[in-house]
């Protein structure tokens, strides 16, 4: 395996995938990314075996392949390279990375033992406007937050708070009864 892609882009990619590597598990190659590279992209995965992540990124590959990396290493390397065009060789589980004047070398895993990702049912897949789902999230958080207040209320003054005075509850509850 050997491809070439921006630094920036990488670590974009690397961040994404690295947030559910288990830093210490009993089994060693989930602290491993997985980095497939084939057809004019790179696939970054990592697993904790209950929560996996992948992302594809757009590279200039020069030879298709993959293999598996020390997620903590690697994610160090590229969170410290400069900006620029970062090649990433992979031959028989030896990894080196190079950028500009530096060059790391690790030890990798076969892709073959790194566990099977789960794939995705297109069927079942829905597409939501990222804002639209924010909103929709905050509101749900907002309305469940004017519940615990209300009834805290009733309980600590044994009436019912109109949903409009809700936010007023700390005066509320120093009425006296």
């Amino acid at each position: 395996m050997k491809f070439r892609v921006d630094q920036s882009v990488l670590l974009s990619g690397m961040e994404k995938v690295l947030s559910v590597v288990p830093q210490r598990t009993t089994f060693p190659i989930l602290s491993n990314i997985l980095i497939h590279a084939e057809n004019g992209k790179v696939l970054l995965a990592g697993t904790d075996l209950d929560v996996s992540i992948s992302t594809k990124i757009v590279s200039s590959i020069s030879e298709e392949g993959g293999v598996t990396v020390s997620g903590k290493r690697i994610g160090e390397i590229v969170k410290e390279l400069p900006p620029g065009e970062v090649q990433i060789e992979a031959q028989q589980n030896k990894v080196r990375v190079e950028c500009g004047k530096g060059s790391y070398q690790l030890m990798g895993m076969e892709k073959e033992d790194y566990p099977e990702l789960p794939s995705l049912n297109k069927k079942r897949a829905m597409k939501f406007n990222t804002e639209e789902l924010h909103r929709s999230i905050d509101k749900t958080t907002l309305q469940s937050h004017w519940m615990r207040c209300a009834q805290l209320s009733q309980g600590l003054s044994g009436r019912s708070v109109p949903r409009r005075c809700v936010w007023w509850l700390p005066m509320v509850t120093d009425w006296p009864i």
